[in-house]
């Protein structure tokens, strides 16, 4: 199945989403919570959340409650969207070929099969 960039990064970020820390959960969440109308993520987030972005400095419940969910992964997807497809490495082991995408920074980003099925994904910390 070959997968569009969009889909890629949706992906990605679903499954870190799961596996985020709570520092990590945390740091995304106050990271977006200056999300307002003029931002088209806002308008993927649910009523009670967008009414909380604009209302409050912060998160008025505990970051770790699933109505913060829909932020997160919204979050996560913005960060992958720095990361172009100009750079791609590809390399061949036995029969399969893997392309490395690469950020701006030249880091790999995510690692796609031959039909575009994400094999895995990399995230860096300064």
């Amino acid at each position: 199945m070959k997968i569009d960039r969009e889909q890629a990064i949706k992906i990605i970020a679903a499954n870190e989403v799961v596996n985020i820390s709570k520092e990590d959960r945390e740091l995304l969440i106050y990271n977006s919570w200056g999300l307002d109308e003029t931002d088209k993520e806002f308008y993927l987030l649910p009523t009670d959340l967008r009414k909380e972005l604009l209302d409050f400095d912060e998160p008025q419940e505990n970051i770790m409650s699933s109505k913060y969910d829909k932020l997160v992964k919204i979050s996560c997807e913005s960060s992958y969207k720095q990361y172009t497809n100009e750079k791609i490495e590809a390399i061949q082991r036995n029969q399969s070929i893997h392309y490395y995408h690469r950020d701006e920074q030249l880091n790999t980003a995510f690692m796609t099969a031959q039909n575009g099925e994400i094999q895995n994904h990399f995230r860096y910390d300064a």
